[in-house]
């Protein structure tokens, strides 16, 4: 087990610690992130109540992962019938 990193984030009004083996790069990564993606959400619905934001980014993030995870399902398929 390596090494693991803290990192203080904020997320809108709130701070939180987030840790995790991964370097202190990708935290901040994690929280830039996560960040951007709860402005963006609260700039385009102002009133809306900040747990309930926080639940509508995870939903925009499982979203992606699962995008992203098709995708690259789709990529090994075409490899795999690819004639080089």
């Amino acid at each position: 087990m390596g090494e693991i990193n803290k990192l203080e984030v904020k997320v809108g009004d709130s701070l939180y610690m987030i840790q995790a083996e991964a370097g202190l790069d990708r935290l901040r990564q994690i929280g830039e992130i996560d960040s951007q993606k709860y402005d963006a959400l609260k700039t385009a619905m102002p009133g809306y109540p900040s747990k309930r934001m926080a639940v509508l980014v995870a939903f925009q993030l499982a979203e992606e992962l699962l995008q992203l995870q098709a995708d690259y399902a789709q990529l090994l398929a075409e490899a795999e019938t690819a004639h080089f």
